[in-house]
């Protein structure tokens, strides 16, 4: 299986996000390196994967939720709402089917440049070769 699914994972979970208008209202979503054009957008970022079967593997994937803003109000609000569209309406995947998917868990951090608030969400995807 290794990290065959990967792609369509990631653009499964991006037409998700970005077909949401409760995200989409309150964010951008990026699907790469780009330069927002908004105070606050949502990245896909970082993934693990690993093999759990002949047809099953897990994909442990982080969302980012990027803030300009003094405080973390906002940036809350987008992880909030990213988490229950992804928990609600698990994501397309082109070849596979999407059989688990949990929420692991989430750090916020302050920074001192232009993106003064980061929230981390990762994601656990457990996906099952059609």
């Amino acid at each position: 299986m290794s990290y065959a699914f990967s792609w369509p994972l990631q653009q499964g979970l991006y037409w998700a996000l970005s077909a949401a208008p409760e995200i989409t209202d309150l964010a951008e979503v990026l699907d790469a390196t780009a330069v927002p054009t908004s105070n606050e957008y949502v990245s896909i970022g970082e993934e693990q994967v690993r093999e759990r079967g002949p047809d099953l593997t897990q994909h442990d994937i982080v969302i980012e939720v990027h803030s300009a803003a003094q405080g973390f109000s906002r940036a809350k609000l987008v992880a909030a709402e990213v988490g229950r569209i992804l928990l609600h309406t698990p994501p397309a995947v082109t070849g596979a089917t999407v059989t688990d998917l949990r929420f692991l868990k989430a750090r916020a951090r302050r920074s001192r440049g232009t993106e003064r608030r980061l929230i981390t969400l990762t994601f656990r995807v457990l996906l099952d070769a059609n």
